[in-house]
């Protein structure tokens, strides 16, 4: 039997300093590019919503460039970089922690670079989408990995509970003995929500991510999650203008479901947007690298110090960070006449689903054609409702709205930022039940509520959506 009291101290190579330095400088890198893509204008026209477009002022002005061939040529080595230092770091932790030479202290370290390793690589995947789908093969292989990623991941979240007392026990003790590990008992019992909530943001990471990359989930999600709900509020608005009841009683049902709507349109608008991604990464980023360096600082320094020793192990990650570079400079020297013919995939895609501009309405009430029950349109078909909806182009045009999706934006950053201040705490006594607290009473709330209560405080000042 395991003996689940003894400490293992045993080096594990792939968390040495050199190795992780190596690794965050690639996801770093992958940040950073996704970043320049977007406020250089090298994306193509069809990865841009109308909240990029009309909100964030984001354009496709340098689309033809050569340097957008680069970025992405870089991003895809870079992306498969993380897609398999995820995969290995796994495959190796688990070995070792079945042999049980692997303590809690490593296994923590390792989950955390798969973590941000999964993280950065879908994030990518929006930049990535119309290079993947022409070589369905390779992005089925790539789906494949991710998905083999998202298994061995997701168990592997188990033992990073901030309820365990000591980092030198045996890993493989939380799946066989985890009774005498001595679990540190919270406000929520020896259940720590924190976790929970960990895993479902991953799982909805993933989900999100993998439903852009195919034409066919896109449509789906479109329909069922963002097009119907929207079709549906709007039958019932349109009922309670032609009711022919009182506006005292209609008026106030009549409010709630504009709110409703608005808050659908901003969530799924924003969503789709490529910003979204932006927001992802660069919380994903702080994060896990916070994640890391507050795991390190919970062990002792003769751990530390043998894993800053410099070998030759660690220089080969950092050497191999030249191949990217050297891309780039190879792809920078292809001449700028074959870079600028555009490409089929790019202008069937640009043409298919280019918007319109917009188009303008005096409020809310006709933008949505509730006077003329004759032009109501709430059937349109998915693809036509996503790109050509003229009652979306018409709320961009809304300041109410726009201050709408900033905070939007703005509650999503400050539940993010409030999740990695709170690591340094994890390994505290009280860390797993105030993380859950703030989590549970505050985030959750303000992701769900802050927008609708955004909207009933600006809608009687906003002259376009009243």
């Amino acid at each position: 039997m395991e003996n689940c009291r003894r400490g293992v101290l045993a080096l594990f190579v792939l968390t040495q300093q050199k190795i992780l330095l190596a690794f965050l400088i690639t996801a770093c890198a992958v940040v950073l590019l996704a970043i320049l893509a977007y406020t250089g204008g090298f994306l193509p026209k069809h990865h841009l919503r109308r909240v990029d477009n009309q909100i964030f002022r984001a354009n496709s002005r340098n689309e033809s460039s050569r340097w957008r061939r680069v970025i992405e040529k870089v991003m895809m080595s870079l992306s498969d970089q993380q897609l398999v230092t995820g995969l290995a770091i796994l495959l190796a932790g688990y070995y070792e922690m079945m042999n049980s030479n692997l303590s809690l202290y490593h296994w923590h370290m390792i989950v955390w670079l798969a973590l941000l390793s999964s993280s950065v690589h879908i994030a990518s995947l929006t930049l990535l989408r119309d290079v993947l789908n022409t070589n369905p093969v390779l992005r089925n292989l790539r789906v494949t990995a991710m998905l083999i990623l998202l298994v061995l991941l997701s168990t592997a979240t188990w033992p990073t509970q901030g309820r365990l007392k000591s980092l030198y026990l045996p890993a493989k003790c939380c799946w066989t003995q985890s009774r005498s590990l001595g679990l540190e008992a919270t406000w929520f019992g020896v259940f720590d929500p924190s976790w929970a909530i960990t895993l479902a943001t991953l799982l909805f990471a993933y989900a999100w991510k993998l439903s852009q990359l195919f034409q066919q989930s896109r449509s789906w999600v479109r329909k069922w999650f963002v097009a119907k709900p929207q079709a549906a509020i709007e039958r019932l608005m349109r009922r309670a203008i032609l009711s022919g009841r009182p506006r005292w009683l209609t008026w106030p049902a009549y409010k709630l479901l504009t709110i409703a709507y608005l808050t659908l349109v901003a969530y799924a608008e924003f969503a789709e947007s490529f910003a979204a991604s932006i927001v992802f990464l660069l919380l994903a980023l702080p994060y896990g690298i916070t994640s890391i360096v507050v795991t390190r600082n919970n062990v002792s320094s003769d751990v530390i110090s043998g894993e800053n020793s410099l070998t030759f192990g660690q220089l080969v990650p950092l050497l191999l960070l030249i191949l990217p570079i050297m891309a780039a400079l190879e792809l920078s020297q292809v001449s700028r006449k074959d870079d600028n013919k555009p490409e089929a995939i790019y202008t069937l895609l640009a043409t298919e689903l280019a918007t319109p501009p917009p188009t303008s309405y005096p409020n809310l009430q006709s933008a949505l054609r509730l006077n003329d029950p004759s032009t109501f349109e709430s059937k349109l078909p998915t693809q036509t409702r996503a790109s050509h909806d003229p009652i979306i182009d018409h709320l961009m045009t809304s300041k109410a709205f726009v201050a709408t999706v900033w905070f939007l934006l703005a509650a999503i950053s400050s539940v993010g930022l409030a999740v990695i201040a709170m690591l340094p705490f994890v390994y505290a006594l009280s860390g797993p039940t105030v993380r859950s607290i703030i989590l549970m009473f505050g985030g959750a709330p303000l992701l769900v509520f802050g927008v609708p209560l955004m909207l009933l405080f600006v809608l009687p000042f906003s002259k376009k959506l009243r």
